[in-house]
């Protein structure tokens, strides 16, 4: 198994077709109405899943069933496993490395600013640690379109919230990614917050707000500098996030 899904739980990889399936169909109803869609969705599927309810349908075979007698799985690929690489890496770089989470969720531009939170506790009193630190993360934040003519990623407004949030800090940078090469529909993985690209956006006289407000992270970075362009790598774990807090000297 090669995992996409924060956690890594084999019955939720690729639906694990070949595990036992915990959910039931009261499951399915529940988050239906808890979201407010179960008038929403087709009602030849509400009439499934009532049957289902009903037990007129039978469930899918659950933990402990022995038609799964025969099943092994073996994790291959995780985002976790690319954390614990990039922690290893980095150690041999000097750099002394936390492990946040591998399974990071929510809004970008929130995630965003709580990482820009975290490298300002580091550089400005450090905590959780003193520079070199770096802090890794990864997993699947989402972004709420506001413009749908904006273009940009998961990734990108991740970063660009940081970047606006820290306002360029020395001594702080940001690099998020897709390891599958392909932030939202753009032709980049993902981007880096780093002071150059501040600066350069300070003397166009331009404001990173607006960007944000547009869902355009995209066309921000193209004109600024920070894209992290790999192309696809046919493969997924996910995102990847790699804060670095340096020592900052003062000339």
């Amino acid at each position: 198994m090669i995992s996409d899904v924060p956690g890594d739980k084999p019955e939720l990889i690729a639906s694990g077709p070949t595990l036992p399936d915990p959910t039931t169909y009261r499951d399915a109803v529940e988050i239906l109405k808890r979201y407010r869609l179960w008038l929403e969705i087709p009602s030849s599927v509400r009439h499934v899943l009532e049957k289902g309810l009903r037990g007129e349908i039978p469930e899918t075979p659950k933990p402990g069933d022995p038609v799964f007698n025969e099943s092994t799985h073996r994790l291959i690929a995780s985002n976790l496993m690319v954390l614990e690489k990039l922690r290893d890496k980095l150690v041999t770089g000097g750099y002394r490395v936390i492990i946040l989470t591998s399974r990071i969720e929510g809004e970008s531009r929130d995630v965003g600013v709580v990482m820009g939170s975290i490298g300002l506790e580091i550089v400005e009193r450090g905590i959780p640690g003193k520079p070199p630190l770096a802090i890794l993360f990864g997993g699947e934040t989402t972004v709420t379109v506001r413009n749908p003519k904006g273009m940009g990623g998961r990734c990108q407004e991740l970063v660009l919230s940081f970047l606006a949030y820290t306002r360029g800090r020395e001594g702080l940078s940001l690099a998020c990614f897709d390891t599958d090469g392909i932030d939202g529909i753009s032709d980049v993985a993902g981007a880096m917050a780093i002071p150059v690209v501040w600066k350069n956006m300070l003397n166009a006289g331009d404001n990173p707000y607006r960007y944000l407000e547009s869902n355009n992270s995209y066309h921000f970075f193209k004109k600024y500098g920070g894209h992290i362009k790999t192309g696809p790598t046919g493969t997924n774990v996910n995102t990847i996030g790699i804060l670095l807090a340096e020592p900052v000297t003062r000339g």
